[in-house]
């Protein structure tokens, strides 16, 4: 065989196995034609075992816990290498991958692989799990079989028979396949401009939904649209704060926390909130990031409108607005639910299910009160994983810093319009990771300067700063969180 060959032959195998990692894919590359080159091809048991026993060691030895892309994905690519290079017809390892039902999988197993997605995307999805059954998964691993078996027979192995259909044949159904699959994108389409709207809707007369994947600053302004209970207390900050509960401040509250938050989020929300809700407390977050000029935070912009309503009557001080919110004109056509959303709710898998409790699942959720419940997975995290995360956590948003003036005075003219309206105000440095603090003492000490500069703010503001970057100020372990920057609330509850 032609090395030109071999060489294809080894790229197809492997782009499957390690796309991401080049360097490696042109080593193990290197590897295989210096092998073809200087001693040929032929077969040897030993090797071609060796092949087989590396790609079954990947299938069945690594799992979450093993850096991927890294060098173990040389493992399986040498493996394939191996088998390609000696696996000739005369080896074992050959006459075992010849058997027939080792042929029939490869058969089906385009058919195969086009199936199960769905089949289980769509059964966790019903069942609200990531992690299925044992006995859940064998069941549909055997039904992805099935119908891959049926579509090979009755679809795949047809079409490839010229004689099956005709030119025309095949231009209609095309056609009509084109019509079909662009309906259903346009209409979840539609409906995925006010998904948010309806997971607002939900929240205002449910205690729990489901959340996740979708625009948290729509799904916010959405939320100070529709009806809330009045709340003694406002939470707003970032993702970091996001778990603070109506439990953990006794008393009502309604958290608006939203991931990688700005300034111009809280002036929005903040503002609004504050007007519909009249607190008595406000608890904002003060996250490092906040008045960095490169924190290259812009999803505020999902809510710019609101923000400059806000940021111009907060700057004027005034204590009340006579001018209309623009929720309220952005809003006012949104009477009921329109055809495709009500399509929508009818088809949809969870049938509009809500939570019964805020127990985690396997979903995250929001509370009525804005507090966030993580799911099952982000809880069950170890410890090495964590850790592996943390030069991305010791970078974020705060890579490079220059401060920026005109985001602090945002802040400040915050607080002072809120204590203008009478109302008590908090700040909150939500503690890191015990162990990534270690590193950003060392790597990091902007973090420390940081912390000593709100502390300063909020003696200037005269108002109370609550909890510490510092994990060790508030007593919080290591077992205490869900990565490097987000506490658990047994951690977050010793801040208050």
């Amino acid at each position: 065989m032609a090395l030109s060959e071999w060489g294809w032959r080894y790229q197809a195998t492997a782009n499957f196995y390690l796309a991401p990692t080049r360097a490696w894919e042109l080593f193990a590359g290197s590897i295989a034609a210096f092998i073809v080159h200087y001693r040929g091809i032929q077969a040897n048991n030993g090797l071609s075992l060796l092949g087989l026993a590396a790609i079954l060691f990947a299938i069945f030895g690594f799992d979450e816990s093993t850096p991927f892309p890294s060098v173990y994905a040389l493992v399986p690519v040498v493996g394939v290498v191996l088998l390609i290079l000696f696996a000739e017809s005369n080896t074992f390892v050959a006459r075992i991958l010849s058997a027939k039902i080792f042929v029939g999988i490869g058969l089906i197993s385009y058919s195969a692989y086009l199936w199960h997605q769905p089949i289980f995307s769509f059964t966790r999805i019903y069942l609200k799990q990531v992690d299925l059954p044992f006995y859940i998964a064998v069941s549909l691993v055997f039904i992805s079989f099935f119908i891959a078996i049926l579509s090979w027979r009755y679809i795949e192995y047809p079409f490839r028979n010229k004689k099956f259909l005709s030119s025309s044949k095949i231009f209609m159904t095309s056609f009509c396949s084109l019509v079909i699959v662009g309906g259903i994108g346009l209409l979840t389409m539609k409906v995925g401009d006010n998904f948010e709207r309806l997971l607002a809707l939900q929240l205002s007369t449910s205690d729990y939904v489901y959340f996740g994947n979708l625009d948290e600053r729509k799904f916010t302004e959405d939320r100070l649209y529709y009806s809330l209970r009045e709340a003694k207390s406002l939470v707003m900050g970032s993702s970091r704060v996001m778990q603070i509960s109506s439990k953990m401040l006794n008393g009502s509250s309604i958290n608006l926390s939203v991931s990688g938050a700005s300034v111009e989020d809280y002036v929005a929300f903040v503002g609004e909130a504050v007007a519909k809700l009249k607190p008595q407390r406000v608890f904002l977050g003060a996250d490092p990031w906040l008045f960095n000029k490169f924190d290259g935070q812009d999803r505020w912009k999902s809510s710019e409108l609101l923000f400059h309503h806000w940021d111009r009557i907060i700057k004027n001080g005034e204590v009340t607005s006579l001018a209309p919110s623009p929720l309220e004109n952005k809003y006012s056509k949104y009477t009921s639910l329109n055809w495709a959303e009500k399509l929508y709710s009818t088809v949809s898998l969870r049938g509009g299910a809500l939570p019964i409790d805020g127990s985690i699942e396997d979903v995250g959720k929001k509370a009525y009160d804005g507090a966030y419940i993580y799911n099952l997975e982000h809880t069950m995290r170890g410890q090495k994983q964590i850790e592996r995360e943390f030069d991305q956590i010791l970078n974020y948003s705060i890579k490079s810093y220059v401060h920026d003036d005109v985001a602090e005075a945002r802040y400040i003219d915050l607080i002072k319009w809120l204590k203008l309206n009478h109302i008590e105000v908090k700040l909150i440095l939500s503690p890191y990771h015990p162990k990534l603090f270690e590193r950003i003492k060392t790597e990091k000490p902007i973090f420390l300067s940081i912390e000593e500069d709100y502390r300063k703010l909020a003696k200037e503001l005269n108002i109370e700063v609550l909890g510490s970057y510092d994990p060790r100020n508030v007593n919080c372990e290591i077992s205490e969180f869900f990565d490097g920057m987000h506490p658990k609330n047994s951690c977050v509850k010793k801040i208050f």
